[in-house]
């Protein structure tokens, strides 16, 4: 596997799409308000990086970028 910024956004989607998933289905079977409350955050926080990755991911691929240019 070769080390770039677009193969890390690759990787990087799906592991947080689990944290959501998982998240998701304790909320199912716990009554845990502490847990409850974690899980809703975990939730909202990964959604918005897994927007902001598929945007990055989007725009490279769109420009044939394999690392995003340095500011």
């Amino acid at each position: 596997m070769k080390h770039t910024d677009k193969s890390f956004l690759e990787h990087m989607i799906p592991h947080h799409q689990v944290a959501v998933v998982m998240s998701n289905r304790l909320l199912q079977y716990t009554n845990n308000t502490h847990m409850i409350r974690i899980c809703y955050e975990i939730i909202v926080a990964q959604r918005a990086e897994i927007l902001k990755m598929n945007y990055i991911l989007d725009y490279m691929k769109k420009n044939n970028l394999e690392f995003l240019p340095t500011y």
